[in-house]
């Protein structure tokens, strides 16, 4: 192999990479911008995976409202499915809940549910994607994984080194 051969894979396959990472990260926030500009998501109060991230495991809770296919193949670590959640409320009553899915739509409509409850919950800005965005793990049979659930073809918008699961019968 020629050295400018070398030189090309070495140099360009890593930035080509980077920029499919960062067209995928302009399409999902363009795809979750869309979704909560609809009007029944309008004021759904978010929060942001940097903001999340402060927040001790003391402070805050974090909600799956993924289907129980979506949730067997990735969960962020330390989230309860919303059926877990729901069995305990009332041990969260004095938690900030951040509710997700794989954008943020149905967890949005989940979010306003909670808040007409008068429970302190918020939207987790792209969901799992945004997780993903951020270099985050999630948890796979109790093991670091970055293989996750996207729902669909069309929310494949994963950084380069995750690895997209989705079933695609159901488009």
């Amino acid at each position: 192999m020629s050295r400018t051969l070398l030189f090309a894979i070495c140099f360009f396959v890593p930035i080509l990479s980077l920029a499919q990472s960062n067209d995928n990260e302009q399409q999902l926030w363009h795809l979750y911008f869309g979704y909560v500009s609809d009007e029944a998501l309008k004021n759904t109060p978010e929060i942001r995976v940097s903001e999340l991230l402060l927040l001790s495991e003391s402070q805050r809770v974090l909600v799956d409202v993924r289907e129980k296919n979506e949730i067997q193949v990735s969960i962020i670590p330390g989230a309860l499915t919303q059926q877990q959640f729901e069995q305990n409320i009332k041990k969260y009553q004095d938690t900030i809940v951040v509710v997700y899915c794989t954008i943020g739509y149905r967890s949005g409509r989940y979010v306003n549910r909670l808040r007409k409850k008068n429970i302190d919950a918020y939207n987790l800005a792209g969901g799992v994607l945004a997780w993903a965005h951020a270099g985050q793990f999630f948890s796979h049979n109790g093991q670091k994984s970055k293989k996750v659930h996207v729902y669909g073809e069309q929310w494949n918008l994963l950084p380069s080194g995750y690895e997209a699961v989705y079933e695609k019968s159901w488009f």
